[in-house]
């Protein structure tokens, strides 16, 4: 989603915040604590229908109001969106998109895309490739909608392969009855990579370019497929 206004009303240290965008990069400058975070945390409520920083909306509400009120307008692939979060403690956001109520307010990060990078989330730069890999699989379920099931699809079926092994490994089961789940982490482990590798062709023109303006004309971005095949899978069975 490109945004080009926001609209903010008792939004965490905003009373009222009235803002337009201009297309491309914008830079927000301030001094600490004069809510630089706070705009970005209301973009992403606004376009995702939830907080990147907490899972309490009660703490989306300005100290001393009753309701927080987020909206902001642009365009989703070259079609004109307004999407507008009313947010009151204890009780279910209300989200309306291009004037039409939506049934819930999860339903508005499939319907917009947009990511988010706070200094909460340090931990992509820091942490190990898990969060890493969690971030990117983030990234490819807004660009990619049609696939945005596919890394928790994957997890769910891995998570019941594990626990088959585990279970073979006490002596309470048998090889053949984890062989399903081999089946099926394997047929989404390879829908996962193709997708992870999609989303990185359409991400690196627009890398290269920008990595050259600014100097870095040899930097790449590239994404090297490990398919997770039956027979890999079945040739590291004893490892597992």
């Amino acid at each position: 989603m490109i945004v080009a206004r926001v609209s903010l009303r008792d939004f965490r240290s905003y009373a009222a915040l009235e803002l337009d965008l201009e297309p491309g990069l914008v830079l927000v400058t301030g001094a600490n604590g004069v809510g630089k975070t706070n705009l970005l945390e209301a973009l992403h409520v606004g376009s995702q229908g939830f907080s990147p920083r907490t899972r309490v909306d009660a703490q989306l509400v300005r100290f001393g109001a009753d309701v927080a009120r987020v909206t902001v307008g642009g365009r989703e692939q070259d079609a004109p969106v307004e999407a507008d979060v009313v947010i009151r403690p204890r009780e279910p956001k209300h989200v309306r998109l291009n004037g039409a109520p939506l049934a819930s307010a999860e339903e508005l990060r499939h319907r917009l895309s947009a990511l988010v990078f706070v200094p909460d989330r340090l931990a992509v730069m820091k942490g190990g490739p898990l969060v890493r890999r969690a971030y990117f699989d983030r990234m490819l379920g807004r660009v990619l909608p049609a696939q945005a099931s596919l890394p928790s699809e994957y997890g769910r079926a891995l998570a019941q392969r594990n626990e088959g092994l585990r279970r073979i490994r006490a002596g309470v089961s048998s090889r053949a009855a984890a062989e399903p789940w081999t089946l099926r982490v394997a047929e989404l482990g390879t829908g996962l990579e193709r997708a992870r590798a999609e989303l990185v062709g359409l991400l690196a023109p627009p890398f290269a370019e920008r990595a050259e303006a600014l100097g870095l004309d040899r930097a790449e971005l590239r994404y090297d497929e490990r398919p997770v095949t039956e027979e890999a899978l079945a040739a590291r069975f004893d490892q597992d």
